[in-house]
């Protein structure tokens, strides 16, 4: 799902990109792997790990979770300030952005957006680095 719109009052615009994903699974190796008492002492494990007895690490349905997330990948404000006819600057817009602003799941992993190709298809494999949230400035002069 997609929903991305663009409004304007006046001088004002605001756009933005709200996208989801609904009704697949993800395997939360990550949670697996961190949930081993077999672990310590040498590595981090999650407190649940403390409450159960060694065993080998086996997938099982009990690391299946839902992964439906909606995010808001993007919310740009914008503003216009008109000049004068005859002036030098014409134009000049000054937005700001932010990427990557919420994420709404109710996932327990890092990210729910996950590999959805390749080998490890709706695994949350270890190796994922959560997306940044950057905000930016943005100045437009026209002359």
């Amino acid at each position: 799902m997609n929903i991305t719109n663009s409004f304007n009052y006046k001088n004002w615009s605001l756009s933005f990109l709200l996208r989801g994903v609904f009704g697949h699974d993800i395997a939360n190796s990550t949670r697996l792997y961190l949930d081993d008492i077999n672990r310590m002492p040498g590595s981090n494990v999650l407190k649940t790990a403390l409450d159960k007895a060694p065993q080998q690490l086996v997938y099982s349905s009990y690391y299946i979770e839902n992964g439906s997330f909606v995010r808001l990948d993007y919310l740009t404000l914008g503003y216009d300030f008109k000049f004068k006819q005859g002036s030098k600057v014409q134009n000049l817009r000054l937005t700001a952005t932010g990427n990557n602003l919420f994420v709404i799941t109710g996932y327990s992993g890092i990210d729910p957006e996950v590999n959805a190709d390749g080998l490890v298809l709706g695994i949350d494999a270890r190796n994922y680095y959560p997306k940044t949230r950057s905000f930016s400035l943005g100045l437009n002069v026209s002359f």
